[in-house]
């Protein structure tokens, strides 16, 4: 279900000079261009003379890359360890409830 969301999320926002890049400093723009599309896009935002332009430049080499700013993504799923899942059938914390309140157990 996260992943759908986050795919979904990915194709509603799609980040522009006016909604994303316009509203952080120059060094997150050159970060989420390098992040979309790798270091020599990033160059070409660091090239830009003004904030504007470098905002317009990052829009332009984002568009299709389905990138999403930090607060919009969602974490991996850790793996499973399926030793974690391992069951002895014995629950040392259930058998010491059970000898300080032996009433409750009966």
């Amino acid at each position: 279900m996260l992943f759908t969301h986050t795919v979904r999320t990915a194709k509603r926002f799609v980040p522009t000079a006016a909604n994303y890049f316009c509203h952080v400093n120059r060094a997150s723009i050159e970060t989420a261009v390098r992040e979309a599309k790798g270091d020599e896009a990033a160059l070409q935002v660091k090239a830009a003379a003004k904030k504007t332009e470098a905002a317009i430049i990052a829009e332009c080499l984002v568009a299709d890359a389905g990138w999403l700013p930090g607060p919009l993504r969602f974490a991996e799923p850790a793996p499973i360890d399926e030793d974690d899942f391992e069951d002895s059938g014995h629950d040392d914390e259930t058998d010491q409830l059970v000898d300080e309140f032996p009433e409750a157990a009966d």
